[in-house]
């Protein structure tokens, strides 16, 4: 499990649910410090654009407090300036906040996500959804315990945390007592898939106070992350809808 030195599990944690955590990776500094600030640009410049107006206070299934979002189509066009985007170089002075230059950082994301879920016998993604893009502002925000729609989205979530450290803590379904949390520094991937993805609530904690690591209270900064879910095939999600 990559990132295991930011993930920390409740005292009560059944030891063998543990194994169940290995679905989550984090992958810290997958972003270097300019591309991050490009795409922390680019986010901002988008939400300036299509999430007009103050934070919110509520959303529509009552699960986020303090925040913005956004799905930018732009963001999911295809990669015209290379046919192989695991390999694009991410070289730092060629990047800017332009579409163009997102596009090319997202699929270069993607790809990374794809040849992780390869190497690990997982099922790769064939149809990404457009990227979602949610801003949490500085303090008096965070989201609640959730499990993202199954009836929308497939096995796999994969996002990029910006501009400041959130925890996002993970509780078992059935067996509550299983909690952990994780620490997603500015610039990381992080990937949810299998048990973590469907067998989890997610959340960053809303209360200042819970808003912790290992018993080190984190700052609630201004937060953005961009989200990347692979979509269902029409049938399944037609099916998934009537159930």
């Amino acid at each position: 499990m990559l990132g295991s030195n930011l993930i920390h599990f409740a005292p009560a944690f059944p030891s063998h649910l543990r194994p169940l955590a290995s679905q989550l990776t984090i992958v810290p500094a997958f972003l270097s410090p300019h591309v991050h600030d490009c795409l922390a640009t680019a986010a901002q410049l988008k939400l300036k654009r299509l999430a007009r107006g103050p934070y919110l206070e509520g959303h529509f299934d009552a699960v986020i407090k303090g925040y913005k979002e956004a799905t930018v189509s732009a963001w999911a066009l295809p990669n015209s300036l290379s046919s192989d985007p695991l390999h694009d170089k991410m070289d730092d002075a060629s990047f800017d906040s332009s579409d163009q230059s997102v596009n090319r950082i997202l699929r270069h994301f993607e790809a990374n996500v794809n040849a992780f879920l390869a190497s690990h016998n997982t099922p790769t993604v064939k149809r990404w959804l457009s990227p979602h893009v949610l801003d949490l502002r500085d303090g008096n925000s965070g989201i609640g315990a959730h499990v993202d729609h199954k009836s929308a989205f497939g096995d796999v979530i994969a996002g990029l945390c910006l501009i400041s450290p959130a925890v996002m803590r993970f509780r078992h379904i059935e067996e509550p007592a299983a909690v952990f949390d994780v620490l997603l520094p500015p610039g990381c991937m992080y990937i949810q898939t299998g048990s973590v993805r469907h067998m989890f609530t997610h959340e960053i904690p809303i209360s200042p106070l819970e808003h912790s690591f290992n018993g080190k209270v984190i700052e609630r900064k201004q937060r953005i992350s961009i989200m990347v879910r692979d979509g269902l095939d029409p049938a399944q999600a037609s099916f998934n809808t009537r159930k």
